[in-house]
């Protein structure tokens, strides 16, 4: 009848949507047979840049576009630096852009620690702001996490202040592995003759793993924790209470 809208039924929509499909696949494929018909030299960095992007805008996880990208950027700077730097704080953005798709996906991470770690004068404490955003929104991926610890390890952030970090974390979720394990390099790093004479450290660090296993007793994280505490332990314990045994 006239001036009534016309009702799609579910057929007619579920065929629309495949062509929709269709039709993405037909332009991915396309985009990709023009990047690999493409010498991968500065000539065509523009286009590649361009074209690379809008495949992993739709597939963040494809890696060999992203090891494009990175042959670009290290061709980039052997003939201009300064280009070079202007377009990496570029490709930072873009990565960001990514990892709102898939926080993730290895080869972003992946192709952010060559970004920052290539670049002349990376903002560390940027990143590692970047990495706090990231894991407000999923406190256990660990892709963020390494990351992190990549990051940490470039910056002059103090041990001591990355793990009041790790604490906050764990105290929101005991079930965080990641926490855990970053706290153990963190707490090596801080006390390197930790298991000798800091039998203070060390209770602390009981008192926090134990909370975390009675809270949730069938959870791992907190029993692994506890494993490498009394492992490296062990003699100190025995030699400050030799009646134990």
């Amino acid at each position: 009848q006239h001036g009534r809208l016309k009702v799609k039924s579910s057929v007619e929509i579920e065929k629309e949507k495949s062509n929709e499909k269709r039709k993405k696949l037909m332009y991915y494929k396309k985009i990709i047979s023009d990047i690999q018909n493409m010498d991968l030299n500065l000539e065509y960095l523009d286009e590649l840049l361009k074209l690379t992007s809008e495949v992993l805008r739709m597939n963040p996880d494809y890696y060999t576009f992203w090891n494009i990208r990175k042959k670009l950027f290290q061709k980039l700077k052997a003939e201009s630096k300064t280009e070079c730097e202007a377009l990496m704080i570029k490709e930072l953005n873009f990565l960001n852009e990514c990892l709102k798709l898939n926080p993730k996906s290895y080869s972003v991470w992946h192709h952010r620690c060559f970004i920052t770690e290539f670049m002349d004068r990376a903002d560390w404490p940027l990143e590692l702001e970047l990495t706090s955003k990231f894991l407000e929104c999923d406190n256990r991926n660990f892709h963020c996490w390494d990351y992190r610890r990549f990051v940490f390890s470039k910056c002059t952030t103090s041990p001591e202040s990355e793990l009041l970090f790790s604490t906050k974390k764990i105290s929101m979720d005991f079930s965080n592995f990641s926490s855990w394990h970053y706290r153990s390099k963190l707490i090596s790093q801080i006390h390197p003759n930790l298991f000798v004479d800091h039998m203070d450290v060390i209770s602390r660090e009981y008192s926090l793993v134990e909370n975390a296993i009675f809270t949730d007793p069938s959870d791992q994280s907190g029993w692994f924790y506890l494993k490498w505490l009394i492992d490296k332990s062990r003699s100190l314990i025995f030699s400050s209470c030799p009646n134990m045994l």
